[in-house]
């Protein structure tokens, strides 16, 4: 149990120290996580990206409302591979699928860099898009009324507007911040929304049976 927490703990604690020691390093005049792909800061940032994949999938397992229903959506299904037959089928997708799934789609931003071919770029640009918008689902949905509801969707208001602020300033000539501040803000939200959830984790018992809470 207690191995559990001191895992989500050290991550937790490994993604915010990271991010410190790079705005230190860097002078905070990173354009973007992406761009700097390739460069001496490229350590700093793949570390970073493991932290919050281990983090999420280590989540995923403990969690003691890993059940809830974060959103139902109708997903293609293989059902026959002879005949081939696909349909769409009602699914509900759960917080431990949800996580999982954000946590592969970081592997992808991971594995596909930006200092590649044009189809490597365009991978990891879907990866991006793909793996916020998992996170964004999960700090926004998991609350369903209350204080940190409220806070969760004003939190990732000002992720996403710091992100768009940093990505048009220089476009339209006045440079308030890079793209890079805006998605640390993101990531701050979002790891803020799952130290709400801290005494939520649970371990499963030797036998599978039962759960019981941290």
């Amino acid at each position: 149990m207690r191995g559990t927490k001191l895992i989500i703990t050290t991550l937790i604690a490994a993604t915010f120290g990271l991010v410190i020691i790079l705005f230190v390093v860097s002078g905070g005049n990173l354009a973007s996580w992406s761009i700097s792909d390739g460069t001496n800061f490229e350590p700093f940032l793949d570390l970073i990206l493991m932290a919050i994949i281990l983090l999420l999938w280590t989540i995923s397992f403990h969690h003691n409302h890993a059940s809830k229903i974060m959103f139902v959506g109708r997903f293609p299904y293989v059902v026959s591979w002879w005949p081939f037959k696909i349909i769409r089928q009602r699914t509900e997708i759960t917080l431990a699928v949800l996580d999982r799934i954000t946590a592969l789609l970081f592997v992808g931003v991971l594995a596909f860099g930006m200092g590649g071919a044009w189809w490597s770029i365009v991978m990891h640009y879907i990866f991006i898009i793909l793996a916020s918008f998992g996170m964004f689902i999960r700090v926004t949905r998991y609350y369903k009324t209350g204080l940190l509801k409220t806070l969760s969707m004003i939190g990732m208001v000002l992720g996403i507007g710091a992100w768009v602020i940093g990505f048009l300033s220089p476009r339209l000539g006045f440079d308030l911040w890079t793209v890079f501040f805006g998605e640390v803000v993101f990531m701050v939200v979002a790891e803020l929304s799952l130290l709400t959830q801290f005494n939520s984790l649970v371990v499963n018992s030797a036998n599978g049976a039962e759960k019981k809470k941290l």
